[in-house]
């Protein structure tokens, strides 16, 4: 049994340390997104597989399967909607309750995307390899636009909404693997509130009040030397300028906010989960994960459930109580 470590008695978090545990995919588990009721999640790996699992048996409701590894999944608010973002540049968006593709707005960019849904569900934003930013509506699915980025040639690596839905931040990386670049908005006049440089890029999360920039960072998994040597970081930064005001000791990410921002899951460089705090950044507690390294991880939007998908193929999830 996975062993729970608990930093703070009075944390408001309590977590069974007993998950469900299924053998999900032949390879890493590169994406997790939970359906707005907590009872299915939607996973991507490394098989060029896209999978909808059913968690009161832990069973495959439905699979797709691709040409590419998918390498991004978002949930719509609604629960009716999936977007993806493949390893070759495609996206779309599929209809969870047929398994259809709602509409045709694939378009084939040949690098890396990335794609969200605002947190009120009426947007579907998709972060294309030339450094666009496309804005569709989820009520007809006809384009509401794009707004330049002055990132022309740069891939879209990950993008992130704060809560309330009036920011957007994305994470920027050069095609020589190069550069790399936060920006953040303001959603509403599209006006540029920050730009600045990172060592990484990595996912993006913007959390709390006064907002704060989570960006949580992998480590380099082509070899064993190459981990020790960038292990990943999970860092708390400025959401304008950029600052660094926090880095999580001992973890790395993918990092993942609950919907409230009240506190984060991340993986850890010993090979588990770790939850922070977000008032005061501090540690809350730990998780062992079997099964190879944490690859990737979700909050349920009812915070009730928190998934871990690792390296090996394996899906966590634990039961918890905020």
């Amino acid at each position: 049994m996975p062993l729970l470590i608990e930093y703070a008695v009075n944390c408001a978090l309590r977590l069974d340390p007993k998950p469900m545990l299924w053998k999900a995919a032949e390879g890493k588990v590169w994406n997790l997104a939970f359906l707005p009721d907590g009872r299915s999640i939607v996973s991507a790996s490394e098989d060029c597989a896209m999978s909808l699992w059913d968690l009161s048996n832990c069973a495959c409701k439905r699979r797709w399967e691709f040409d590419y590894v998918v390498r991004q999944v978002a949930v719509s608010s609604d629960g009716a909607v999936l977007g993806y973002a493949c390893f070759d540049g495609s996206y779309d968006v599929l209809d969870l309750r047929t398994g259809e593709r709602r509409t045709l707005i694939e378009a084939y960019l040949g690098s890396n995307c990335s794609v969200t849904f605002s947190p009120d569900g009426g947007l579907f934003v998709v972060g294309d390899c030339d450094g666009t930013i496309w804005i569709w509506s989820t009520s007809n699915y006809e384009t509401k636009g794009s707004f330049s980025t002055g990132q022309s040639g740069k891939q879209v690596m990950s993008l992130g909404f704060s809560s309330d839905g009036k920011h957007l931040g994305a994470c920027f990386l050069d095609k020589d693997f190069v550069s790399h670049r936060v920006l953040t908005w303001d959603m509403h006049s599209r006006e540029k509130l920050g730009e600045f440089e990172i060592e990484r890029t990595g996912s993006l999360d913007l959390v709390g009040s006064p907002l704060r920039l989570l960006l949580g960072v992998s480590p380099d998994t082509r070899s064993e030397e190459a981990r020790k040597a960038s292990p990943g970081r999970v860092e708390i930064r400025d959401f304008q300028m950029g600052h660094i005001l926090r880095e999580l000791e001992g973890a790395y990410g993918p990092a993942k906010s609950d919907r409230s921002g009240r506190f984060l899951a991340c993986c850890g460089r010993d090979g588990g989960l770790q939850f922070w705090r977000t008032e005061d950044w501090s540690k809350i507690a730990a998780l062992e994960v079997a099964s190879g390294f944490p690859a990737s991880v979700d909050v349920s939007p009812r915070r009730d459930r928190v998934a871990c998908g690792t390296s090996e193929g394996f899906i966590h999830v634990y039961q918890m109580v905020v």
